[in-house]
């Protein structure tokens, strides 16, 4: 045969292998068309809104976009969704899922986790007991949500001598057995009318005690203008804090992925769980100057993360879990690297 017909069925051969009808798949269960993928970005602005944005290599005349946890489908033709008004709880991670639509017979896809903002709570608690000891006087960091028209202000009894009395967590039922309990009526707290809240806000909160030698724990929880609720951290009189029981490592994170980098951890099972925050930085020690807040996770079974924030192809970033209790305590887990595909 000569060297003309073999070129010629060289040349068939390698059209039929770069089939367009069939584009290949990649790990992580992402879909591409070429391993081209869409680079599905997600963010939020505000407590009950997401943003997402991708880009499209294919050329697909719309998408299907889904949410299932808040049972959430839609399509349109823009590379761009930006979804408003979520009926549910701030700073939870969900997610969203985009795909080619299928009535275009083509398999190409991606997903992202991605979170609303979580309502900020008051923080820096600073208890002062005042001049004939039995008003405890509170100061705090207000929450900076405008949101917030309601506060409840808890207390917890403990026995000065005895260092075991104090609260483990907080848990509040309504009735006077519970350990802690309400103050019903703050004074001068009353709640503001939804949609005006911050109007009434005081620098401080007074708690009357019965006895001179009663000794409390406290706790202040804001709730928004739709019911959504955020609890500050616990803080005694007598400055007791208590310690994570353990830290949480890092089980997993990929180094082989479209700019992408997917951490996961373990979990923190232990009741008196207040936040994950995710950390992360270039250096392979991570020093404090050189550390980024990459986000911070307020569910404790929430235990992954996409990161797609300056993630370009072959970037190597180093990151760390802190995890919180509800008295502020912290502990960290070791040092990871994570790098994209090449």
């Amino acid at each position: 045969m000569s060297k003309k017909y073999n070129k010629i069925i060289l040349a068939i051969l390698f059209f039929i292998s770069c089939d367009e009808a069939i584009p290949p798949t990649i790990s992580n269960g992402i879909s591409a068309y070429y391993e081209t993928e869409m680079y599905l970005y997600g963010w939020y602005n505000d407590k009950y809104q997401i943003n997402l944005v991708w880009t499209d290599y294919y050329g697909c005349n719309s998408y299907d976009i889904a949410i299932p946890e808040i049972d959430y489908e839609d399509t349109q033709i823009d590379h761009f969704h930006y979804l408003n008004n979520i009926n549910y709880s701030p700073g939870y991670y969900f997610t969203a899922y985009v795909d080619c639509s299928e009535d275009q017979g083509v398999e190409y896809s991606d997903s992202v986790i991605v979170n609303t903002k979580a309502i900020d709570p008051i923080e820096d608690i600073i208890i002062y007991v005042e001049e004939g000891g039995y008003d405890d006087s509170l100061t705090f960091i207000h929450s900076s949500d405008i949101d917030i028209y309601k506060w409840y202000f808890y207390n917890f009894q403990f026995d000065q001598n005895d260092s075991n009395s104090h609260p483990y967590y907080f848990e509040h039922t309504h009735n006077e057995q519970s350990e802690w309990q309400q103050d019903i009526h703050p004074f001068e707290w009353e709640s503001e009318w939804p949609g005006y809240g911050g109007t009434n806000k005081l620098d401080y909160y007074k708690y009357t005690k019965t006895n001179l030698d009663d000794s409390y724990c406290y706790m202040i929880k804001v709730e928004d203008d739709k019911n959504n609720f955020r609890n500050s951290h616990i803080k005694c009189s007598d400055n007791y804090t208590r310690n994570v029981n353990n830290p949480v490592e890092i089980t997993s994170i990929s180094d082989n992925l479209r700019r992408r980098i997917i951490i996961t951890w373990e979990e923190y099972i232990n009741p008196d769980f207040y936040q994950y925050i995710i950390w992360r930085s270039e250096y392979e020690d991570m020093p404090e100057n050189s550390i980024e807040k990459l986000a911070v996770v307020i569910e404790s079974e929430q235990t992954i993360y996409h990161d797609r924030k300056n993630t370009s192809d072959g970037k190597k970033w180093y990151y760390k879990i802190e995890v919180q209790n509800q008295y502020g305590k912290s502990e960290f887990s070791e040092i990871k690297e994570g790098i994209t595909r090449p």
